[in-house]
């Protein structure tokens, strides 16, 4: 309550200046803060760690797309390096003002965090690759299908154009004994001859 009620009256102070002076229009800001619980700051902070990698592998066993994955490694990152970095921290227990005991077991979380991050960074990258790896595979399947289309057209339009040419050139009224006779058989033949090509 007494959290909110500061946030409250910073905000209202931040709004009033804003008003007041025109260069401070739209002016917005960041809070930090820090509670401190009964078994101290560092212990929320890692347990923070722990809820983030917690949410990102949900997040990264739901995913389908490269999207999705994606959406997984961009915050990961940066968690992950700071894992690494307070594990280092509490390898150093000489910098810090708690017994043994408390530095022991947070070195020991700080650690699982820090290899749960790794995991699941490479496992998410791993995934992101295998899933480009399938798209760009699609894809040249279905450029390799379009090449064969337009080797086919190639081939038909090198047979025909000849053909149609000379017919522009010489015309095609020679005479076979049929024209008053309504057979399509000769028709039929050219359209079949042309399917098979």
């Amino acid at each position: 309550e007494a959290l909110q009620r500061a946030i409250q009256e910073t905000n209202t102070e931040i709004n009033r200046r804003g008003m007041a002076n025109p260069d401070f229009h739209n002016m917005g800001t960041t809070a930090s803060i820090l509670v401190l619980l009964p078994q101290g700051a560092l212990a929320a902070h890692i347990d923070e760690f722990e809820d983030a990698i917690s949410k990102l592998d949900r997040k990264e066993e739901q995913a389908t797309t490269v999207d999705d994955y994606f959406r997984v490694l961009e915050p990961l990152a940066p968690i992950h390096r700071a894992a690494r970095h307070l594990y280092q921290v509490l390898q150093e227990p000489g910098q810090l003002s708690l017994n043994a005991r408390e530095i022991l077991n947070m070195r020991d979380r700080a650690y699982t965090i820090e290899r749960n991050a790794e995991l699941l960074f490479q496992e998410t990258k791993n995934a992101l690759d295998f899933r480009i790896a399938k798209q760009a595979e699609a894809q040249s399947r279905a450029t390799q299908h379009m090449v064969v289309a337009a080797h086919r057209l190639n081939m038909l339009a090198a047979f025909f154009f000849p053909i149609a040419t000379l017919t522009t050139i010489f015309g095609v009224n020679l005479r076979h004994g049929y024209e008053e006779q309504f057979v399509p058989n000769l028709f039929l033949l050219m359209i079949v001859a042309g399917l098979l090509l």
